[in-house]
């Protein structure tokens, strides 16, 4: 399960007076097929209750591999590129006229690409921004970001969030660390009185997308046929 917060004292209008922004959850129990599925939830103003919402910077799974996709892809590179990974805003509800972003996504270890995508550096981030793609074999990830764990032993961290090198599908090598990047993003801001500089970390030798201030997500989420107690961070 992975939980998005913001800053109490500056959401005046907070559902509940919870800081919580949203849950996002990585589970089998509400399916009929026998898949792991990511699904986001928030707060409702109306009734003070979770409500399933899309899942954000996801295309619906069948755009996978789609002319779709790759026209996406080739006219929002730039914005592609600079997102920086867990925030929101490039994928869209609607594209090209048509529902675009998921209600939810399987989890099934895949990779986002199309036929006819310009840019792989651009490829390669909308994969990565992906609920799926982000827990997947794009950034050396095998389903979770945080194992569960037993008690008084540690949760093991994903690759993608301790370091670690890809070779994408056109054969770049990509360096990815999400949280020497939080951490290098984050000293920046305080330190620099809040003008965030450019990461070191690199991806491809560039470096990664700064920070936007946006939340730190925990995974914990059981694993097929592993313990369901909740990892801790």
């Amino acid at each position: 399960m992975t939980r998005r917060f913001s800053d109490r004292n500056s959401a005046p209008g907070a559902v509940n007076g919870s800081a919580l922004i949203n849950v996002r959850t990585n589970e089998i129990v509400l399916s009929n097929v026998g898949r792991w599925e990511l699904r986001e939830f928030g707060l409702s103003a109306a009734t003070g209750f979770f409500q399933e919402a899309t899942v954000k910077e996801t295309p619906d799974l069948g755009f996978n591999g789609s002319q779709v996709f790759s026209d996406f892809v080739n006219q929002n590179a730039p914005a592609i590129i600079a997102e920086v990974p867990g925030a929101a805003g490039v994928v869209a509800s609607q594209f090209e006229g048509a529902p675009f972003m998921a209600g939810s996504v399987f989890n099934d270890l895949v990779e986002w690409s199309a036929p006819g995508i310009q840019n792989d550096d651009a490829r390669f981030h909308a994969s990565l921004n992906t609920c799926n793609g982000c827990h997947g074999p794009e950034v050396n990830t095998s389903f979770l970001q945080i194992t569960p764990r037993f008690a008084g032993s540690e949760a093991t961290l994903s690759a993608f969030l301790t370091g670690t090198t890809v070779t994408d599908s056109a054969g770049q090598t990509r360096t990815v660390n999400d949280l020497a990047r939080r951490r290098d993003d984050l000293t920046s801001l305080v330190c620099s009185g809040g003008d965030a500089g450019p990461s070191p970390v690199t991806d491809a030798g560039s470096p990664l997308p700064v920070a936007d201030g946006g939340p730190v997500f925990v995974d914990a989420s059981p694993a097929p046929g592993g313990d369901a107690s909740p990892a801790r961070p």
